[in-house]
């Protein structure tokens, strides 16, 4: 229509003036929506979105605010709707002449949202059209304990009511019988039956509870607006709300028990606001101001997953081998190929991947984070103008360029969202800019990185620069200033790194007000920059051919430089060539720290502090002393499984010095997981108080060691002692380098492991195998990362099980074993001796202490004291048969030392609440037990448990009597494992059985009701002794 009225009046399509063409008009800024050339008010994507939606009879609910599309998207037209019914279900559909009553059902319809990221977070309030939805609490009517906050959409439109299959497993509902029901939806030709289950339900209200009897679908609808409310709303000219799902839709037959429609008034936000016995309901069509849902769900699920992979990463280092990747290859001989030099400075290229699929522009996605960012940055002026500050220099000093002609360019465009990391504790860059070069317009969309190869690890480990730091008698560092920012950018690479700021941040936001930028350097947060980084300065240093150059090779990971010196003369001339090396590739070599006092008077920047941090540990350069430290932890008033993630991954510990104090945490952490909760779920009770103990022992706790492990290290004079344990809890090994030099000898801690045993239970034996096999693998990686002579190696084990096997040649050995053993013995030249339990300082790491018992424990950062003797006082290693050990894995005898610390339940065979009544899961075990007993125990040749045993030697049919009578005895025994009697409820029975009923006293109880000792297939069974 607008375009039509364009042409009927012979206007500019671009300016909207009158008397020329397109072609020949001077206006050159392109659609604000698109990109196009167009004027902004003819954008065919903008106006389809704003009006009706007609496509394929589809309907927008008037709940939904139309979504700012990305470029890769304009040629779809209007943005998707769909009518999402009730009940998304397979079901068969009902003829109209078939039996049955027909229920009527309203569809919740929405508008389709953009999984990706969206322009949610306009800062003016917007239209909003609020469905009767509120946060309830639910709860079991058999079990009131048990309850949970969900989303209730009230709809008069039902003649049921209904809650998702989530609700009824998390309050673990019971049900109460089975019905057929035929679902006529809004707009359905045809209405629908299904089968569902019936439950009943307590919904919460201000004074006591109202039962519901609701039925079973898998899902309602998708998320909806749910207004928030808070003391403001009958005062303010908007409401606030997030998109969130229902879980219980509550129809016309609960309807006017809860809401009371006659109590209704208008709000100056334009929404209704009616009473109800729940409180204040909303609804209507008025303004909303938003929260930014989206942006934050992927912010928080980004969060997770990098406390995640930083908590597992740190796990894994020096324990799990690299795997080698094809594609490093790739960008490798990428780099070689393209990297030169122009006017003394390395320009690089982008090592993009074959086949780049089409990436996105993300200039709205861009457009919209940046009004998100400004609104927070003006929140603190001075924050915001240091923020353009720092645009300002980049663009002074060449880092960053303007666009002026936005279409010039001809190869990839793409724009990076930003925002601002604040460190108020780093000396130099207290704010700094981060770009996000993995932010996706929409789900299935390609981000940059996506595009690019990530490149070969070319830094060295992170654990193994720690140990040679401290094993240097001179240990000097300094810092690559801006080290991304120094390598130049081919320019038909830059413009797939653009962004957008302002003009000028004390005018608004406007589209007149907008600059686009583009980096001329490398930036970080591209995943790429890594590799470009390491690669070019490798490339550098092997192309300068000074000697003091290899050595920074090994020691330079990202921008942080080592060396070592065993003077001040040593340190002073390396030092200046260093410096002179990077300034080669106009790259300034800074921040210099040393032990050595006159180092630092002639090489430290002015105001530079005594402790500094290298690769994240506090060193203390004065006293030479680092610190092992365990962060503040901040008091919540409810904690969650995500808070507890969140503290443990914020430990920062990679050499494992702390790994016994930190173990108990993680370990809490697993049995959380165990639990099932879901990452913003309360913990119960008897878990926050728990985790609050725990808390005390770990809070803003250091411990200071000597950075330097050894006086001086001389050649021969050193070696490795590995010690290794496992627990119920845990397997842990502990890396010890012992030096001897004529006068004494020393022994220091210098790397550990603690793991938490796998929650599939395994054998002590089995798990002492494990801790022996990363304490192989520790001592192979120590000693090659230390790069130092090692004269000797030894691994110590209190297993005598463990070291039987390490020695045994036999063939026979279960699989799991002789795995593990292969790699054990590739440890050359070691020798595997037998360590009291109680002289293992590897104990400790495999069944926790807290850092107070840790701070003066000798055993643990000495080792234990006869390693310091001759060899002829160390404790005997026994005369050991290997083939005594051969079976011990499997034998009877380990049934008792199955490990029983995980006391989560095993799943049940059958679920008794599926069949309704006793009798009938009674027959459904029989015949299950019937079916383990003909095609599984026949066949099974380890040992098995006295149950299984009998049910093997049965020789009844199915549902005989004694099949009957063992599926009784299963049936009873799975309700223990899932409901196991408290401590009053064995004192009962223990005390009715001692005076039984008459009252008076027993010579001998005729039961004694307690906890059995654990077994591979009994879970906590109770049973009469």
């Amino acid at each position: 229509m607008r375009l039509k009225k364009v042409a009927d009046y012979n206007m500019c399509p671009r300016c909207l003036g009158a008397g020329h063409s397109a072609s020949q008009c001077n206006y050159k800024r392109p659609c604000f929506f698109c990109r196009e050339n167009h004027n902004s008010a003819l954008c065919p994507g903008k106006t389809q979105r704003q009006g009706p939606q007609s496509n394929g009879g589809q309907l927008r609910g008037g709940n939904e605010r139309p979504m700012m599309r990305n470029q890769a998207q304009r040629s779809n037209g209007a943005a998707t709707t769909k009518v999402m019914a009730v009940t998304e279900m397979e079901m068969n559909e009902l003829e109209p002449d078939e039996e049955g009553p027909v229920l009527q059902v309203n569809a919740a319809l929405y508008q389709k949202e953009d999984d990706g990221e969206s322009s949610k977070d306009k800062e003016s309030p917007k239209k909003e059209v609020l469905l009767l939805s509120k946060e309830v609490t639910l709860s079991n009517p058999k079990e009131p304990e048990r309850q949970l906050q969900a989303i209730a959409f009230f709809d008069v439109g039902s003649q049921l009511s209904f809650i998702t299959e989530d609700v009824a497993k998390k309050l673990k509902l019971v049900p109460n019988g089975q019905e057929n029901i035929a679902i006529s939806t809004f707009a359905a030709k045809k209405p629908t039956e299904l089968q569902s289950l019936g439950y009943k339900i307590d919904l919460k209200q201000a004074e006591g509870t109202i039962e519901m009897r609701v039925s079973l679908v898998k899902k309602l609808t998708d998320h909806i607006m749910v207004p928030i409310e808070d003391a403001q709303h009958e005062y303010t000219t908007s409401l606030q709300g997030k998109r969130m799902r229902p879980s219980i839709l509550i129809g016309a037959d609960y309807f006017w028990e809860v809401v009371n429609a006659s109590e209704a008034r208008k709000l100056p936000s334009g929404f209704h606001m009616i009473d109800s016995k729940i409180g204040p309901l909303f609804c209507g069509k008025g303004h909303m101001a938003s929260i930014m849902v989206i942006q934050q769900r992927e912010a928080e699920k980004n969060k997770i997953e990098e406390m995640v992979e930083k908590f597992w990463k740190l796990e894994a280092i020096g324990v799990n081998d690299n795997p080698e990747v094809d594609d490093d290859e790739v960008a490798l001989q990428q780099f070689q190929n393209s990297v030169k030099i122009e006017d003394g400075r390395y320009v690089v290229k982008w090592p993009w991947k074959e086949n780049i699929p089409e990436l996105p522009s993300n200039y709205t996605l861009c457009m919209a984070r940046l009004m998100s960012t400004l609104k927070r940055l003006k929140e603190q002026p001075d924050l915001l103008q240091k923020y353009d500050d720092i645009m300002k220099e980049q663009l002074q000093k060449g880092i960053i360029e303007p666009v002026e002609d936005l279409d010039q360019h001809s190869g990839i465009v793409h724009y990076l969202p930003h925002h601002p990391v604040i460190t108020p504790n780093k000396a130099t860059t207290k704010v700094r800019i981060v770009y996000n070069a993995s932010a996706r317009a929409r789900r299935g969309a390609k981000s940059l990185n996506d595009c690019l190869y990530r490149g070969p690890l070319l830094l060295p480990d992170l654990c193994g620069m720690l140990m040679r730091f401290r094993t240097y008698e001179i240990a000097i560092m300094a810092d690559v200033e801006k080290a991304f920012l120094q390598l130049g950018l081919e320019e038909a690479d830059r413009g797939a790194v653009r962004f957008i700021w302002l003009k000028d941040i004390k005018e608004p936001w406007s589209q007149e007000n907008v600059q686009v930028y583009q980096f001329c350097q490398v930036a970080f947060g591209v995943i790429s920059s890594p590799f470009i980084l390491a690669a070019t300065i490798r490339h550098h240093l092997r192309q300068s051919g000074e000697k003091v150059a290899y050595e920074i090779e090994e020691n330079v990971y990202a921008d942080n430089v080592l060396m070592e010196a065993t003077s001040t003369k040593e340190a002073q001339e390396k030092c200046r060539m260093a410096k002179k090396i990077f300034k080669d590739a106009l790259m300034n070599l800074r921040e210099f720290t040393s032990n050595d006092q006159l180092i630092n008077a002639e090489f430290a920047d002015e105001g530079q502090k005594e402790t500094v941090k290298f690769l994240g540990i506090p060193w203390n350069t004065r006293r030479d002393v680092i610190m092992a430290q365990l962060p503040p932890v901040e008091e919540s008033g409810n904690y969650t499984k995500r808070q507890v993630l969140k503290i443990i991954a914020s430990i920062y510990d990679p050499l494992g010095l702390l790994a016994p104090a930190v173990l108990p945490a993680k370990q809490f952490f697993q049995e959380l997981w165990m639990k099932e909760y879901s990452w913003d779920q309360r913990l119960s009770e008897e878990d926050e108080k728990r985790w609050k103990r725990l808390t005390l022992t770990l809070a803003d706790r250091t411990i200071q060691l000597p950075r330097r492990l050894f006086k001086q290290i001389q050649e021969g004079e050193l070696e490795i002692h590995t010690f290794v344990d496992a627990s119920a809890i845990a397997y842990a090994a502990a890396v010890y380098v012992k030096q001897k030099t004529k006068k004494e000898g020393m022994v220091a801690l210098v790397y550990t492991k603690s793991r938490l045993c796998p929650i599939k239970k395994m054998t002590i034996p089995r798990l002492e195998l494990m801790a022996a096999t990363i304490g192989a693998r520790m001592t192979k990686f120590v000693r090659q990362q230390l790069q130092k002579p090692i004269q000797n190696v030894t691994l110590w084990s209190d297993s005598k099980c463990v070291l039987g096997w390490i020695n045994s040649k036999s063939e026979t050995l279960p699989k799991f074993v002789s795995n593990r053993l292969q790699e054990i013995w590739t440890l050359e030249g070691a020798n595997f001796r037998y360590v009291p339990t109680q002289d293992n300082p590897a104990d400790l790491g495999s069944r926790g202490v807290t850092v107070e018992e840790l701070r003066g424990n000798a055993l643990w950062w000495s080792g234990p004291k006869w390693l310091l003797e001759e060899e002829d006082k160390w404790p005997p290693t026994p005369i050991i048969n290997p083939k005594a050990y051969e079976k011990e894995d499997e034998s009877e005898e380990m049934e008792e030392r199955t490990v029983a610390a995980m006391t989560v339940p095993l799943p049940p065979i059958i679920k008794i609440e599926r069949w309704g009544s006793w009798q009938k899961a009674l027959v459904v075990m029989s015949m299950v037990l019937w079916l383990i007993k003909s095609t599984i125990l026949n066949k099974v040749k380890a040992p098995l448990s006295t149950f299984w045993k009998r049910l093997k030697e049965v020789k009844a049919e199915r549902n005989s009597a004694e099949m009957i009578a063992l599926a009784r005895e299963e049936l009873l025994r799975q309700a223990q494992r899932t409901h196991p009697p408290g401590k009053e409820d064995m004192e009962a029975v223990n005390k009715k059985e001692k005076y039984g009923h008459t009252g008076e006293e027993r010579s001998q109880p005729k039961y004694n009701l307690r906890p059995r000792k654990q077994k591979r297939d009994h879970g906590n069974k109770m049973y009469p002794g």
